[in-house]
């Protein structure tokens, strides 16, 4: 059995918060994969500003961590903004993953461990390009103005600050 830690800091953002399931995917460098649902662990809100630990137990050894598939079921009507995760295995060293994101009801988010690469060595260049399609019909451009560079034309619901209107 491997006990792995995992610590998830819950940015400080105006309703950043979730009750919803939330999943995690371990993905290892030789592509071994464990998997838990973290609710199971903790029945506590992922509050704003907070930073919760789950510990559990798998046969799966995946060594290092590469990568890590996050999702949550979107139960709550609510965006949940996370600033980071960190993964220990027992007797193991801490691989950080830096998020800085909303995480989105029912959509499932990829983060690989020192996330820097040449597009040739990308190995999950699909993954990259299905993001970048879902960005590209989130953040569409146009001219509002002759003259002036584009503007996004309507900004997402998430990304608008605490103290505008919705």
């Amino acid at each position: 059995m491997v006990v792995y830690e995992i610590l998830i800091k819950t940015g400080f953002r105006f309703e950043g918060w979730t009750r919803d399931d939330v999943f995690i995917r371990l993905y290892g460098r030789n592509d071994e994969i464990t998997e838990k649902n973290l609710r199971d662990l903790d029945r506590i809100a992922f509050t704003r500003g907070s930073t919760h630990t789950f510990t559990f137990e798998t046969d799966v050894n995946i060594g290092d961590q590469a990568r890590i598939a996050l999702w949550r079921d979107g139960y709550w009507f609510t965006c949940w903004y996370i600033d980071w995760i960190q993964i220990t295995p027992a007797g193991g060293n801490a691989s950080i993953f830096p998020v800085q994101k909303w995480i989105k009801q029912k959509r499932k988010y990829f983060f690989n461990h020192i996330d820097t690469c040449l597009p040739q060595q990308d190995r999950y260049r699909e993954m990259r390009q299905d993001e970048l399609r879902i960005i590209q019909n989130e953040y569409q451009l146009e001219v509002k103005e002759p003259g002036l560079p584009a503007q996004v034309k309507e900004l997402p619901d998430d990304e608008t600050f605490s103290f505008q209107e919705s």
